[in-house]
């Protein structure tokens, strides 16, 4: 968190010395990222969950919440207690 200032500089030399075209790719990488998360998560987690007895979907629908906090930041320190 702290250190957050120095990717928004990052960021804005990048597209500074590149152009905006720079955010495309960026673009499809976040696409890429936000589209075979929830697919891992059911795979992973559902063998984890088969094997010991409980229903993935309700394990999902309690954490939702924290997972998306945590994809949201980049950071799982928003989802963990201080």
């Amino acid at each position: 968190m702290y250190v957050a200032p120095l990717g928004v500089c990052a960021m804005a030399y990048t597209i500074g010395v590149n152009g905006v075209g720079v955010l495309v790719n960026l673009g499809e990488l976040m696409a890429c990222v936000y589209l075979t998360w929830p697919p891992s998560w059911v795979v992973c987690l559902g063998l984890i969950a088969k094997f010991s007895g409980f229903s993935i979907f309700k394990f999902l629908r309690y954490i939702t919440e924290d997972c998306w906090s945590c994809s949201g930041t980049s950071s799982s320190e928003t989802a963990l207690p201080a």
